[in-house]
């Protein structure tokens, strides 16, 4: 399923309160042109601090829907 990227960040967001994860969204396009872009559409957009590890933007959906994240969840 296709998640929106405001539901993304809640999702994230979920990971860090819950002690999860500590994810944070890089931008690996930065230094690239448009067609590396458009190439390089699979790159790894998501860096654990706590686990040393990168992550996809489907990844971490699965992840959080995995630990309990459901849409609208309160602390």
């Amino acid at each position: 399923m296709e998640y929106s990227d405001k539901i993304v960040n809640d999702m994230i967001l979920y990971l860090r309160v819950n002690n999860v994860m500590e994810i944070y969204y890089i931008d690996g396009n930065s230094n690239k042109t448009n067609r590396e872009k458009v190439d390089d559409a699979t790159d790894l957009r998501f860096y654990d601090y706590k686990t040393d590890s990168h992550y996809r933007r489907e990844d971490v959906t699965k992840i959080a829907l995995k630990e309990g994240w459901k849409e609208g969840w309160k602390k």
